[in-house]
């Protein structure tokens, strides 16, 4: 009985490796991208950054503090962005791309604003996926996104953090910006946003 009980606790360990080696394949397989970590593109030494902000049922904001320099050699195409913790109730628009060198105006073109896309960037301002990054040689080349979103119901949310899915060098990559954002709907509701816990 005493070797019978001692097997049981590795059959049962045994079990539970396989298991998770199982999801880990399953993650990777499920995956299937292929897409290397950071890159050219890379937000090495990023500080993080939150911000919120109280907007109204049917208005649209945007997040614009993400700022791309491609430290590579080739020129870098975006793809997408994802967000990490999305949560439910707020809508993403679109997100836009803005080479600094081709806004007029000064500093960033949005920062956090209560418009989508702003009013400022709508002659340079172009689609996201299709975008080219050139290699940062100066100011000029850095690029802006412009990440629009909507409250679909009352409530706080937000998002983590970006992903930014690109290719260059015929590689894909996916960069993690941690730029965080938060949205209290309706304005009247909320005098701090992100409210205090």
């Amino acid at each position: 009985m005493g070797a019978r009980a001692g097997r049981k606790p590795l059959a049962l360990l045994a079990a539970i490796a396989a298991s998770v080696a199982a999801a880990v394949v399953g993650v990777v397989l499920a995956r299937g991208d292929g897409a290397r970590h950071g890159g050219p593109l890379a937000c090495d030494g990023c500080d993080e950054i939150l911000e919120g902000l109280p907007l109204d049922l049917g208005r649209s904001g945007t997040e614009g503090s993400g700022v791309i320099l491609n430290r590579g050699e080739d020129d870098a195409v975006l793809d997408a962005v994802t967000y990490e913790r999305l949560t439910p109730g707020l809508r993403i628009l679109d997100p836009l791309a803005l080479r600094i060198g081709d806004y007029a105006g000064p500093g960033l073109a949005a920062g956090l604003v209560r418009s989508y896309p702003p009013r400022r960037t709508r002659r340079s301002a172009r689609p996201l996926r299709g975008f080219v990054v050139h290699p940062y040689r100066n100011h000029d080349d850095a690029v802006e996104l412009l990440n629009g979103f909507r409250p679909i119901r009352r409530g706080v949310f937000g998002y983590r953090a970006l992903f930014i899915h690109y290719h260059a060098g015929g590689k894909r990559y996916v960069a993690r910006y941690p730029m965080a954002l938060v949205v209290c709907t309706p304005e009247a509701n909320y005098r701090r946003c992100p409210p205090e816990s």
